[in-house]
């Protein structure tokens, strides 16, 4: 990996195994591996392919650009020639869904994929093979890609499938323990929380959220309280690293899948190969523009919106954003390959050097996991809880230590109620109502201002109950009613109800409001078209620009103030 800083090249050398106990455990199936162990797979795979020959199943292979290996020929049978053909659907962003007897079975889960599902009209698969590897250590644009990303489809099936689980093949019960504590921290939020840590002490005691109670409310369904177990279920590679998954209609149909060191082996109940899928997880390189870069000149102060939408939206891009002050960027919850897209549209990667972390969902974080393993000393910003939540998350997907975790980037806390100095401008933190903590802000340059909401249940109505609830203090209840509608940029979201703002909140805006609105996290079709609301438009083309900012005399004698600041001898 590597970053640039100050015109040379910075490298973070990672681990090629996981940790544990304090020490680097090479991952399974090295060029050490037990021959015996190989010997028996390839006996059993032979004694499989022996029976098939047999039985007279003529097969020719046939391997495609993605290295997937399908079967296909003749089929005497009259009665298997009737059954539905099996497929392989390569994915747009990386990874693979097999179509089988029980449903789709897909191996590798980089992020938003169930897009391309959606897209590719195959619905969203409830099996998932989880790789050895569970992020991308490829040099290149993919870097840092978190490639088993179960959280929205485990989102999508109990939500949106009358509470679905999703099954997760795991190679062993350490894999299966370090998805479970992932879990806990995006569907739950952490455990304890320190309810000192996070605020400025001149911050009222009596504005101050009880975070426990917030995450305890959106963590039930009716009167019972959602669990791991109700979204995820496990099955675990054998010693003879099989598995066996049956139909939860009929359990006489089931799904074989053999795992070898470099491949999948695939199998229906007539232990008929259906595929043979590659182990390693292949992220196609990004599409570049359709369009001739232009030279982009970063405002003094202003946005670029990289993705707009949401994590269950097949059209749109996730969101993410860059916040410019004086004419240097913070991004703001960047999605995957953002590094990449900024590259692509003429940004230097050296003019971004921050991040704002908003909160631990995979539609917000799974970027900066990226962009700190790509880019090496980033500084990353948010408050004590959520980079707990962060470090404890992506420790346990990667394997990695969160020692290891905390030496690559520079952590930057924030506090609420706490005015931050940044670039000649200042940031103002705020907790929003959401189902695990989440930070939105307002940052000030200039004579100028914008506010960004983040994930956030403004719902005043619902709001107005939770206090009646007892979740709410009054003094909180007061907080969230009187959002900072003042701002001259309000950058507001509509995502998906329970847990986001309806899309009624902003349309009832007055008029004078909504012209300084710009709605984001949302399918651009669900703004309705007379309400008087402007999406947010990706593009650095379509960059916000407050172009009355005046910029602050000696600037550039304060940005270097503060950095000589930042260094831990001077701090």
């Amino acid at each position: 990996m590597a970053g640039e800083e100050n015109g040379e090249t910075t490298k973070v050398v990672l681990p090629t195994g996981e940790e544990k106990n304090g020490r680097h455990v090479p991952h399974n199936f090295t060029n050490n591996e037990e021959p015996a162990i190989n010997r028996k797979r390839s006996a059993k795979i032979k004694e499989i392919h022996t029976k098939q020959s047999y039985e007279g199943v003529h097969r020719e292979k046939q391997t495609n650009r993605n290295g997937v290996v399908r079967s296909s020929g003749v089929v005497p049978n009259s009665k298997m020639r009737a059954e539905k053909r099996q497929c392989v659907f390569p994915l747009s962003r990386g990874g693979l869904v097999v179509q089988t007897e029980i449903g789709l079975v897909q191996f590798g889960m980089p992020p938003e994929t169930i897009k391309d599902t959606m897209e590719l009209g195959l619905g969203i698969p409830a099996y998932y093979v989880v790789p050895t590897e569970r992020f991308s250590r490829r040099i290149g644009p993919s870097q840092g890609v978190n490639l088993a990303e179960f959280e929205f489809p485990a989102y999508c099936n109990f939500f949106f499938k009358q509470g679905k689980k999703i099954v997760l093949l795991v190679n062993d019960a350490d894999v299966k323990d370090r998805i479970r504590r992932v879990f806990q921290e995006t569907l739950l939020g952490p455990k304890h929380w320190d309810p000192e840590v996070d605020f400025d002490p001149s911050y009222p005691k009596s504005r101050r959220p009880n975070l426990p109670k917030e995450m305890a409310h959106f963590g039930k369904i009716g009167d019972s309280k959602i669990t791991v177990d109700m979204l995820l279920s496990f099955q675990i590679f054998n010693s003879e690293q099989e598995i066996v998954v049956a139909s939860d209609v009929n359990p006489k149909v089931n799904v074989r899948i053999i795992r070898t060191v470099d491949k999948y082996f695939v199998f229906d109940s007539s232990n008929r190969e259906i595929a043979v899928v590659p182990s390693e997880v292949r992220i196609p390189m990004p599409k570049p523009l359709s369009r001739t870069p232009m030279v982009f000149q970063p405002p003094a102060f202003g946005v670029t919106i990289l993705g707009s939408s949401h994590g269950f939206d097949p059209k749109g891009s996730t969101s993410g954003y860059v916040l410019w002050l004086n004419r240097r960027g913070l991004m703001v919850d960047p999605p995957p390959n953002s590094t990449y897209l900024l590259q692509q549209n003429s940004i230097p990667p050296s003019l971004i050097d921050g991040v704002i972390v908003t909160h631990c969902h995979a539609d917000h974080d799974a970027g900066t996991f990226q962009k700190i393993l790509q880019e090496g000393r980033v500084t990353l910003m948010t408050t004590s809880t959520i980079m707990g939540c962060f470090l404890r998350k992506y420790s346990a997907l990667s394997g990695l230590s969160q020692e290891f975790l905390r030496g690559v980037f520079k952590f930057r806390p924030v506090r609420i109620g706490e005015s931050i100095k940044c670039r000649g401008g200042i940031l103002k933190f705020f907790y929003t109502l959401h189902s695990i903590p989440c930070v939105g802000f307002e940052a000030y340059f200039g004579g100028k201002s914008i506010v960004f909401s983040a994930d956030h249940m403004n719902d005043p109505v619902k709001i107005r109950q939770l206090c009646q609830e007892g979740v709410l203090s009054p003094g909180r209840r007061d907080e969230l009613l009187n959002f900072p509608w003042h701002h001259d940029v309000i950058l507001h979201e509509a995502g998906v109800p329970p847990i986001h703002t309806p899309m009624d909140t902003l349309v009832s805006l007055s008029d004078e409001i909504k012209k300084r609105v710009f709605v984001v996290h949302v399918a651009l079709e669900t703004i309705p078209p007379d309400s008087g609301l402007q999406p947010a438009i990706p593009g650095v083309e379509n960059t916000i620009i407050l172009k009355d900012a005046e910029v602050p005399p000696h600037s550039d004698a304060l940005e270097i103030l503060e950095l000589v600041g930042s260094i831990e001898l001077f701090s």
